[in-house]
């Protein structure tokens, strides 16, 4: 990780569109960090430090939307 670099955590059940999504958060040259579900997507965000989170709004198990 770079200073002052951007950190984006990705959250999909896709591997497609999450693959896709950090591609292109990357061509910007920031950080893209990915979690397969809703759940280990909350942990992680609770205990590193983001300044985006996208998170998939169809997911089994915890959605985007709560």
């Amino acid at each position: 990780m770079n200073v002052g670099q951007p950190r984006i955590l990705i959250v999909d059940d896709s591997p497609t569109d999450r693959g896709l999504m950090a591609a292109f958060v990357e061509s910007f040259g920031w950080e893209a960090v990915t979690a397969r579900e809703g759940v280990a997507g909350v942990a992680l965000a609770m205990r590193e430090p983001f300044d985006a989170l996208v998170f998939d709004h169809n997911m089994p198990g915890k959605t985007g939307l709560q």
